[in-house]
Formats: structure tokens, sequence, C-alpha cells
């Protein structure tokens, strides 16, 4: 990281190479988002509904 983002996000921590500016950082983040949900839409695959406990106006309590 720059310098100037360990001093302003992580005071006191010692840096001996400079890397990413915070610029580089939201590139990478939006990329990597971008990557993750590519082809996705807006109402893409989702979980299925289920596993040991769900939701019951009583309290939870398992499925099986």
């Amino acid at each position: 990281l720059k310098q100037s983002v360990v001093d302003k996000y992580f005071t006191g921590t010692a840096t001996r190479i400079e890397g990413s500016d915070m610029e580089g950082i939201a590139a990478e983040v939006i990329e990597r988002h971008h990557d993750a949900y590519l082809g996705r839409g807006d109402n893409g695959p989702t979980l299925e509904v289920g596993g040991d406990y769900q939701w019951r106006s009583e309290g939870e309590a398992p499925t099986r």
C-alpha cells in the first residue's frame, strides 16, 4: 500500500514498499465484484430455501 494509505488507515504500521493507492484498491474491488457476478442479472440464481432451521413466528425449530 502507498504510504498515504498506510498513514491514514493503518496509523503506526510500518511499510517498506509502495503499492496500491485508494483508486487502485477501488478499481480492483470493482473488477472482482464484476467477475463474481458476471451474467447473474438482477434476479439471477439464489440459494435454495432450506436448512436445519427455518424462521417461524413462534421461534426457530429444527425442520427435521
